[in-house]
């Protein structure tokens, strides 16, 4: 398809100096194949009645489809082009423009005489094109009496004179929007990081029942951490799942609550249903965003598990464990430490309180442990968390909690 535009005045001469001239414009059409289709497309006042015409005949002979698409303006000497082509498409807010053949000329009577009938002859000339749209000649004859007649796209179109009228697109549903940018951030994350679990796959991987809590579930994790039997990559799937099935507890929690007390009002629910969702899903971004100040996203995810979700508390958990030098992950601390991580007085798992100053000295020890990790790591050219669980292994001293 080859494309022309009519963007200017129709013509040449002192009146149309800019414009595009009959001759030009069979240029441009010359350089087409001659059954190659021509979209014509069309913003113009008009111009020199002549050029029109010429416009007009070139484009008849031509044996490919013509399709006019009015783009803006198409008044005057510019609807002849339009009118030569198979098919007419205009745009919702562009207008047409038709009036009678006109003059300026000045001089004696029979000078004005004869300039009259050489404006009638122009007429003459022109009814074809307008007839060729199957307008009716009462119709041409008051256009080519009055001074201007004004289009629509709509009214071009009840009159005959255009086949298609091009609607603007209509403005984008902002929900649809967010929607649509939602499943794609979540196809990308998908295929990132690969096909997340479900919790019935989650317990069954760690052995427990389908009617396992969260809470078993996150003492069958630290156990399962602690055996070193697969390798990172599958640990930390795990572990990301687990910390998904937190997220959507908490979720779930809240809607059986509502649900109980609203449950004969279902306009209520969905809309507790929505606010629940959004009110989870800000909580969710403000965490990570400031978590990630001071670890990398799956760290804040693993601390996040091991505090059960709990957004304050995997925070204050970042913040103290997160320092220069003591840069281990949420999940090697927890496979050695056992009990609660924040600080104070902790519970081991036989239920024994621990000492303030027992829990400084075993943070220096998982400091020197976290040293040496960084090292193995290194010069293995491995993760830190196989590095942590291959020190642990051969220096369990490192790892057991001071009585």
């Amino acid at each position: 398809m080859a494309r022309i535009n009519l963007y200017s005045l129709v013509g040449a001469g002192d009146i149309f100096a800019a414009g595009l001239t009959g001759s030009e414009f069979y240029s441009q059409l010359s350089a087409a194949k001659p059954d190659e289709e021509i979209e014509l497309h069309i913003h113009s006042d008009g111009g020199d009645a002549l050029d029109g015409m010429m416009m007009a005949n070139v484009l008849s002979d031509h044996k490919g489809r013509k399709v006019a698409v009015i783009d803006g303006t198409c008044a005057s000497a510019a609807t002849f082009a339009a009118m030569a082509c198979d098919t007419v498409k205009m745009r919702a807010s562009a207008l047409m423009m038709i009036h009678g053949a006109w003059s300026d000329a000045s001089g004696q009577p029979d000078k004005l005489r004869e300039k009259a009938d050489q404006l009638d002859k122009v007429i003459t000339a022109m009814r074809p094109l307008y007839e060729r749209r199957n307008v009716p000649s009462a119709k041409i004859d008051a256009w080519m009496a009055s001074q201007e007649t004004w289009f629509t796209a709509a009214e071009a179109k009840a009159e005959g004179l255009i086949d298609e009228i091009i609607e603007l697109p209509a403005m984008p549903d902002p929900k649809a929007q967010a929607r649509r940018r939602s499943k794609t951030a979540s196809r990308a994350q998908a295929s990132r990081r690969g096909k997340a679990m479900d919790g019935k796959e989650v317990r069954s991987k760690l052995g427990l029942a389908e009617a396992a809590t969260a809470r078993d579930v996150r003492k069958a994790l630290k156990a399962y951490m602690a055996e070193g039997k697969d390798g990172d990559e599958e640990k930390n799937a795990l572990a990301r799942a687990v910390a998904e099935m937190d997220e959507e507890s908490e979720t779930d929690a809240g809607k059986a609550l509502v649900s109980s007390q609203a449950a004969q009002s279902p306009e209520a629910l969905a809309l507790v249903e929505k606010l629940t969702a959004r009110v989870q899903s800000t909580e969710s971004e403000l965490f990570f965003a400031k978590a990630e100040r001071l670890a990398d996203r799956q760290t804040a995810k693993e601390y996040l598990t091991l505090t059960g979700g709990n957004y304050e508390n995997a925070m204050k958990l970042l913040a103290k464990l997160q320092k220069p030098g003591n840069q281990t992950s949420a999940l090697a601390r927890s496979m050695f430490g056992g009990g609660d991580p924040m600080g104070g007085t902790q519970t081991q798992d036989d239920g024994e309180n621990v000492k303030p100053s027992a829990n400084r000295r075993y943070l220096l020890t998982q400091c020197s442990l976290a040293d040496k990790a960084k090292a193995l790591a290194a010069s293995k050219n491995i993760t830190l968390e196989a590095a942590t669980y291959e020190i642990a292994r051969k220096h369990p001293e490192l790892a057991r909690r001071p009585q």
